[in-house]
């Protein structure tokens, strides 16, 4: 489970970079889209995280973890034949709302309301596996610190990774798609490796 939380890191790190670098070219690169997508991402995290905290703890094992990691790979997998309509879509909201400081407010929420689709999937589920893995590596309750302790330095050892590699090693050499694929592609194995192992 520590070992799949650093991947899983590394994986979250991969999407959030892919994602701003997909965004930007139909919302811009100013620091207000930016903010926005930094927003949609946290927000999804916290959503899972929250939906774990009310979750009872024998649910919260082996098996749950997979099949988090499968619905992230899965549903980023789906949106991926979606993204090439996300610059049409926004040419369209740019035209439907008219460029006046008074409508402002409006077309930013109507940016968010795209952002939160595109990402709300994968990001609860991501949310949701942190809490998780927590309470797999916390055997004994006089343990919870360290347990926990080292779960969130792997998860944050791989979020490094994941930026560092993506923005650049990955890519430059591979570009948005096969990046975004090669995303699917590892959370798709971790959480079809957890599944295998739990059930054996």
């Amino acid at each position: 489970a520590v070992v799949g939380i650093g991947v899983s890191g590394f994986c979250a790190m991969l999407y959030e970079v892919a994602w701003t670098r997909l965004l930007a070219l139909a919302v811009g690169s100013s620091s207000d889209a930016y903010a926005l997508m930094l927003v949609t991402f946290i927000s999804g995290i916290a959503i899972g995280a929250a939906i774990v905290g009310r979750m009872p703890e024998r649910r919260c094992g082996m098996k749950l973890f997979g099949w988090l990691e499968l619905a992230v790979g899965g549903s980023t997998m789906v949106m991926m034949f979606c993204y090439h309509y996300l610059p049409y879509m926004f040419l369209c909201l740019s035209g439907w709302i008219a460029r006046e400081e008074a409508n402002y407010p409006i077309y930013q929420a109507a940016q968010s309301a795209i952002c939160f689709l595109v990402m709300i999937v994968p990001t609860v589920c991501l949310g949701m596996t942190l809490p998780v893995v927590s309470r797999i590596a916390t055997a004994k309750v006089k343990d919870t610190g360290r347990s926990v302790g080292v779960v969130f330095s792997v998860n944050t050892l791989g979020t490094v990774f994941g930026t560092v590699l993506t923005g650049f090693v990955l890519l430059p050499a591979l570009g948005l798609a096969r990046t975004l694929a090669l995303g699917n592609a590892l959370n798709l194995c971790l959480g079809a490796a957890i599944l295998l192992r739990n059930r054996r």
